[in-house]
């Protein structure tokens, strides 16, 4: 029963009410689709964020890997990435310990496709890098790249800078652990010098780093 006072709706009426509630739902659907946008949008610069952090991370010497000339290997826990230094890929910094005073420091090497020498020119010129070397043990180690060529000596190491890469300083009672690595793309060569006392500390370190070459591709 219709209330006194008020009109019966017309058909013009209803249809007119009948539009706006549809343009209200429409606009209703809208706004929400345009608020979820607006929503997927926020959280997309932080999920960027979050895999760019993740891949700085990674890069950190303590848990990165190495790579060149499609060869790469795991840098081990605690050696830090040093200053860029002249023809070296890269040098790696090792803390030493208490007995020593020098750190030791892992350069690589590598010279292009072919380039860099032989194994036994290399050996003969890090045998030639110690004054009167006290001892010269060679080995193989088998690994998937193919035999990496190793030599551990010890002796006082001629450290070399300057002009014509003259002798700069003596260091008695060191090692040069050195390797020559074979990649798809010409030898990396690893060179390990410091004071006895660290470097036979982190030795097997320098081989679990050898040993964890591999092929990139």
């Amino acid at each position: 029963m219709r209330p006194l006072g008020h009109p019966a709706p017309t058909c013009g009426n209803l249809k007119r009410i009948t539009d706006m509630t549809r343009l209200t739902i429409i606009l209703l659907a809208i706004i929400a689709l345009t608020a979820s946008l607006w929503a997927d949008e926020e959280k997309t610069p932080q999920m960027l964020s979050s895999h760019s952090s993740a891949a700085a991370e990674k890069a950190t010497p303590q848990d990165s890997i190495g790579s060149v000339a499609g060869l790469q290997w795991h840098i081990p826990e605690g050696w830090t990435l040093g200053p860029e230094k002249p023809m070296r890929f890269a040098t790696y910094q090792i803390a030493a310990v208490e007995a020593d005073s020098t750190k030791p420091e892992c350069a690589v090497y590598y010279f292009g496709p072919g380039q860099g020498g032989d194994v036994e020119g290399n050996i003969k010129r890090w045998i030639g890098q110690m004054k009167e070397p006290e001892k010269v043990e060679r080995s193989e180690l088998e690994t998937k790249l193919g035999k990496i060529a190793l030599v551990d000596i010890s002796g006082t190491y001629k450290e070399s800078g300057g002009p014509m890469m003259a002798t700069s300083a003596l260091h008695p009672n060191w090692i040069l652990l050195g390797a020559i690595v074979p990649s798809p793309q010409g030898s990396v060569f690893f060179k390990l010098t410091g004071p006895q006392a660290t470097v036979t500390k982190v030795h097997e370190l320098f081989i679990e780093m050898l040993k964890s070459a591999t092929p990139t591709s």
